[in-house]
Parts: C-alpha cells; sequence; structure tokens
C-alpha cells in the first residue's frame, strides 16, 4: 500500500536498488569462491594445482611459475573484496537516499491528504490522532529503511551461503539448521511482546499529543488552578509507557546476536577439530576454514540485520497501520479541479434542509426553508445550539444537507457546483486562527509574501479599524504576531480576522459571531465600515446582540434548530 501510491520515479529507483543488492551478492560469492585458491596457492602453489578449478584458471592466465601464481591471484582477490566492499558503500548510500526520498513522498501525500478532507470529516475525528499519524512518518521511514537494509542482507546471506555450500555442503546446512533455528526460536516467542509494544508505542504517541494540545490550550486556566501536576501526571504515563515499549523492543533486537555469535564460534571450532582429526593436518584444511571463518564473520552481521528488520517491523507496525489509514484517505477528483466562481446574480435558496452529523444522531437543524437574495444583509439570531452555526455552515458549502436542497440561482449545491460556490465566500469566524508570521501575511491569508498585495491589506486593515494599530508596530505590516497571536487582545484578533475577509473582496461576507469580543464603541465603528462595503456583497451575519444587527435587512430567529421569526431589523430598534 504504501509503495503503490509512490510516483514511477521512485518504483524506477527501488528497482535499480534491487540490481545493486543483487551485484552485491555476486561480489560476496565472488569474494569468498576466491579465498580458497588464494589462500591454496599461499601455503602451497604446486599442490593447489592439483584442484581442477584452480588448474583451470591457471591455465587462463597463462601462469606456470608458483611466484606469479601467488601474485596474480592475491591481485585477483584483493580487486574482488575491493569491488564488494565498494558495491556494499554504494547499496548503502543509494539505500539511505531511496528511502528518505520514499519518506519525503509518504509525508508530503499523507498531510495533503488530511488538508483535502471536507469539513464534515474534520468535526468527526481528534486532531491529535491526525498529528499523531502524520509524526508516525518518521518512524515509518526508518522502518522502511530497516526492511530494504534486511531485504539486502537477506541476498547478501544466500550469497554467502552458496559460496559456503560449493566449499563445505554439509558443514554449511549444518549451520543454516543451527543459526536459522535460533532467530525463528526467538522470533516465535517473541511475537506476541512486539505486536503488544506497537499497540502501545503507537497509542502512546497520540496521547502525549493529544495531553500537549489541551495542556498548552488552556494553558491560562492550568497556571489559575495551579493543575500543572495534574497535566505532569498523565502526561508522565503516557511518556512511561511509550519509553518502555520502545526499551523493551531496543533489548529484543540485539539480543541473539550474542548467542549467535559465540554458537558460530563453537560450529567453527567443531568444524576444525573434525577436519583435523580426519586429514593429515592443518595444512589441507586451512584455506576451507578461512572461507568458513570469512563467511561466518560476513554472514553474522548479515543475519542480525534480517531480524532487526522484522523486529522494528513487528514492534512499530502499528505506525505502519496509521499511516496506510491517511494514505488511503479518498480524495474528490473535484476537490483538486481548478474551478471558477459560482455565478450569483439571485438569491440563496434553502428548501426544506435537514441536518445531522451522524446517522443515527439528531437533527441539529430542522426544515429550513429561507432565501437570501443577492446584495442583502442577513442576520441570524438565537441561543446557543439553535442551530445558528450550522445553518451558515450550510449556507458556506462546508456541510452538505442531510435532506433537503440548497441551491444558489437554482443550481444545486453539490459536486463541483459547492465547491465553486465555496470560492465566493470570505468567512470570519468566532475563533480565529492566526499564523506565526506578519500581519501582512495574516491578512492576506494562504497568499506567499511576494504575492501580497499591500495597498490592498492596508484599504482591509483601515476597514477593519486595525490600521492604526499595526503601522504603530516597529516594523508596521511586516512585524510578526507570535504564535496565534498571543500577544493581541481578543478584539485585535477579530479585527484582523474581520480584514483577512475583506482582503479577499469577496461577493459573500459572512461574520460568525465576529464582533464578540468587541467593545460597543469599536464595533459600532467596524460595523459601520461593513455597511458602507458595495451594496452588491451580501453579507451574512451570526450574533447574540441585537445591536450588532441593526444594519441587517432581515433578522431570522432561531431556536433548537429551526426559524421561528423573521424579522425586519427596524423593528427591533
Amino acid at each position: 500500500m504504501l509503495l503503490s501510491q509512490l510516483p514511477s520515479r521512485r518504483r524506477r529507483q527501488l528497482a535499480l536498488l534491487a540490481l545493486l543488492m543483487l551485484g552485491g551478492g555476486f561480489a560476496e560469492v565472488v569474494s569468498l569462491g576466491l579465498i580458497v585458491p588464494f589462500l591454496a596457492f599461499l601455503i602451497d602453489p604446486m599442490q593447489a594445482l592439483q584442484v581442477p578449478f584452480v588448474a583451470k584458471m591457471a591455465s587462463i592466465f597463462e601462469l606456470s611459475d608458483p611466484n606469479d601464481l601467488r601474485l596474480k591471484f592475491t591481485i585477483l582477490f584483493a580487486t574482488a573484496v575491493i569491488a564488494s566492499g565498494t558495491l556494499r558503500l554504494v547499496l548503502i548510500w543509494t539505500t539511505t537516499r531511496i528511502v528518505f526520498g520514499i519518506g519525503y513522498e509518504i509525508g508530503t501525500e499523507a498531510y495533503r491528504r488530511v488538508i483535502y478532507q471536507p469539513y464534515a470529516v474534520h468535526l468527526s475525528r481528534n486532531s491529535s490522532e491526525i498529528m499523531g499519524a502524520i509524526n508516525k512518518v518518521d518512524p515509518v521511514v526508518f522502518i522502511l529503511n530497516g526492511l530494504l537494509t534486511a531485504a539486502s542482507s537477506l541476498l547478501m546471506s544466500i550469497s554467502i551461503l552458496v559460496a559456503l555450500i560449493i566449499i563445505s555442503p554439509a558443514f554449511t546446512a549444518f549451520t543454516i539448521i543451527a543459526l536459522g533455528g535460533v532467530y525463528a526460536a526467538l522470533m516465535r516467542i517473541m511475537k506476541k511482546r512486539l505486536e503488544m509494544n506497537a499497540e502501545i508505542v503507537s497509542q502512546a504517541m497520540n496521547e502525549r499529543i493529544k495531553v500537549t494540545q489541551e495542556a498548552l490550550g488552556s494553558i491560562r486556566d492550568i497556571l489559575l488552578d495551579h493543575g500543572q501536576q495534574y497535566f505532569s501526571n498523565r502526561f508522565n504515563k503516557m511518556d512511561w509507557k511509550f519509553r518502555r515499549a520502545q526499551a523493551s523492543n531496543l533489548i529484543i533486537g540485539p539480543s541473539p546476536r550474542f548467542v549467535v555469535e559465540a554458537l558460530g564460534m563453537l560450529l567453527i571450532a567443531s568444524f576444525a577439530y573434525i577436519s583435523v582429526t580426519q586429514t593429515d593436518g592443518l595444512t589441507t584444511i586451512i584455506p576451507a576454514l578461512g572461507a568458513m571463518a570469512l563467511g561466518a564473520q560476513r554472514l553474522l552481521p548479515n543475519l542480525q540485520l534480517i531480524y532487526i528488520g522484522v523486529v522494528n517491523l513487528k514492534g512499530q507496525e502499528q505506525y505502519v497501520f496509521d499511516v496506510i489509514k491517511l494514505l488511503g484517505q479518498p480524495i474528490s477528483e473535484d476537490r483538486l479541479s481548478d474551478l471558477n466562481p459560482l455565478k450569483f446574480e439571485n438569491k440563496i435558496h434553502f428548501e426544506s434542509v435537514d441536518f445531522r452529523f451522524q446517522a443515527d444522531s439528531p437533527l441539529v437543524v430542522k426544515e429550513l426553508n429561507f432565501s437570501i437574495a443577492q446584495g442583502q444583509k442577513i442576520g441570524f439570531l438565537g441561543p446557543t445550539g439553535s442551530g445558528k452555526s450550522t445553518t451558515i455552515d450550510l449556507i458556506m458549502g462546508l456541510l452538505s444537507p442531510s435532506s433537503g436542497e440548497i441551491s444558489v440561482d437554482r443550481t444545486p449545491l453539490v459536486g463541483k457546483s459547492r465547491l465553486a460556490w465555496q470560492k465566493n465566500i470570505a468567512h470570519v469566524p468566532q475563533d480565529l486562527y492566526l499564523m506565526d508570521a506578519s500581519f501582512a501575511e495574516n491578512i492576506a491569508f494562504g497568499k506567499a509574501p511576494d504575492e501580497i498585495d499591500l495597498e490592498r491589506v492596508k484599504e482591509a486593515a483601515k476597514f477593519a479599524h486595525i490600521h492604526d494599530f499595526i503601522i504603530d508596530k516597529p516594523k508596521g505590516y511586516q512585524s510578526l504576531l507570535g504564535e496565534r497571536g498571543v500577544q493581541l487582545s481578543g478584539g485585535q484578533r477579530q479585527r484582523i480576522g474581520i480584514a483577512r475577509a475583506l482582503y479577499k473582496r469577496a461577493p459573500v461576507l459572512v461574520l460568525d459571531e465576529a464582533t464578540s469580543a468587541l467593545d460597543t464603541e469599536m464595533e459600532a465603528a467596524v460595523m459601520s465600515s461593513i455597511e458602507k462595503i458595495d451594496s452588491n456583497i451580501t453579507i451574512i451575519m451570526i450574533a447574540h446582540r441585537l445591536s450588532t444587527l441593526k444594519y441587517c435587512d432581515l433578522i431570522y430567529r432561531m431556536v433548537e434548530g429551526r426559524i421561528t421569526q423573521n424579522m425586519k431589523a427596524a423593528a427591533i430598534q
């Protein structure tokens, strides 16, 4: 699933990596295969020529002088060893580059799929889970690196074993059974522990992010209530589980190495003893013994890398599942289209619109039937929980009705038309998010610094009555707000939000309790400015205070998800 999300370029790189692995395996076979004739010539060149394979090689190179044989085979062996080492270095470099390139592809695709999800999806899930899943891309990259290293090590191990089988079939078969049996037994014993650790690590990471978000989001209350210990205890509990599971994985990974190394040395010692007792002496077995020792020296680390790759996967497999879940989120092709704004000349019309968040949850709004003419100023009034904000979300096309129809100029807001309609809307939410960037970047939200029209920014700021405050800053519009604008008052943040909406110059302006943090005098000034905006702009407002809606042409009062009354603003003056 992860690899299927990659572009063809990355898949070609993986194919190249597979070829390099095969080349590395071949180099291992050659270097190990040459160790026997090389050592044989060093000990006794004449006796070495009695071996058919060695004699044929000497004939190919037209060698007869023993000293020439020694020199040539030394050079040949040294060349094979250097080539093998070089290939291994190239393999490590290539694997690392490809893996982190794949990590980039996975990380950016996971993020893209998160932000392209519909608003209803974002409402239905916890942001800490999404942040946790995105943070898990890095561990997944290291798991992938371990798996590719394990795949390379597997090919190397097979190549080494092929060479050793040629040299000593019986000893190699016994070695495979012994060493393979140790790793297989340990993997079987540790499997449940690793699966449990994977679950703990994944859950604990999400919980740590959740506790951190909750603490930082309510830091004022924590400081006032002296509640630091409660949040510290929650974090400590999650972090302890996380670290303990990680430590367990790290212990399980390298542990077999020491057992297997000792077993390997015992096998070589046994092979040497048996060979010496069954032959005339060490002279005849030194070449084979040297090949076995070199083979074991290369085989054991490769076996360990294979084991660690599998352990890392099993110990953190939940990370992989969580990232795959992110990558599996569908993106509507309509959202990827470059749409023109939907034409709006007459009215927005609600016809028998109901909405519920889940199929089994109660209706939030019921039987909404109303129209908003182009250029009108409409207010929604009602107590908390009456359905005002949900109605606004339906008007903006962020939510789709559970039943009924919403249309603009008789075009139903479904599919592409709903997305095209959103291009007409500028929105000022009650809880505005400000970036840790300049005033200009926050007002021209979503624009790169070199794309910002500063004069347009200033014009919007003047309408929102925030211009004078900004120019008093040391760097004016280039001054930084800080994270979430914490150094600004609530009213200043809201006025920046209003300026942001006005900068868009959209034909529909939606104000969701946009002046609730302003004092009466400032609210009156801001609303007076908004009232003077082009009469063709449609303004839709939510407010708790009637005074905020005095410029509206029509006010809808909502109670328990229904519109119970509509009235002219003049009637409430």
